[in-house]
């Protein structure tokens, strides 16, 4: 099996694994908010609400805010997936940090990687992985730094 056949099957894999466990009512943005979004960019950020028509159990997985800063815009991403166990979580993340070649790091005691290719951060907690974009548009002009104290502010609310 081509090295890009394996890639593609374990995503398909991780991605069924993390819808199986992905709890039954769960909102990415409550988890990183508007006021974290606009603390890290340093500028009014916005995102668009939930639908309120769906009924619970609702489960939104990934998150984004946007805002100006210096006449350009930057935004805030967010996505969540979620693993039978920690084991699982952190076995896909350091699978996920050899194949991009990404930088090791430890972010508040847990284990995580920065994604040099796409300019992401990512990092499991728990059985679950959180990858964070911060900054511009263009992957080229986004740096670690903003991702790493988003991050430091959203992990203490992931127990």
């Amino acid at each position: 099996m081509s090295r890009i056949s394996m890639c593609a099957l374990l995503f398909c894999l991780s991605s069924a694994i993390a819808f199986a466990q992905t709890p039954k009512d769960f909102n990415a943005c409550a988890v990183v908010t508007a006021e974290d979004a606009t603390a890290v960019l340093g500028a009014q950020a916005a995102g668009e609400p939930v639908n309120p028509k769906t009924k619970p159990p609702r489960v939104v997985p990934n998150c984004t805010y946007s805002g100006e800063v210096g006449g350009k815009l930057q935004s805030v991403k967010a996505q969540f997936r979620f693993f039978k166990s920690p084991a699982e979580a952190l076995a896909t993340l350091k699978e996920a940090r050899l194949d991009v070649r990404g930088r090791p790091l430890i972010i508040l005691g847990q284990d995580a990687f920065w994604d040099n290719k796409q300019t992401q951060l990512v990092i499991a907690k728990g059985g679950t992985i959180l990858t964070l974009i911060v900054g511009p548009a263009k992957d080229n002009e986004r740096l670690p730094e903003p991702a790493r104290k988003l991050a430091e502010m959203v992990l203490p609310r992931l127990d």
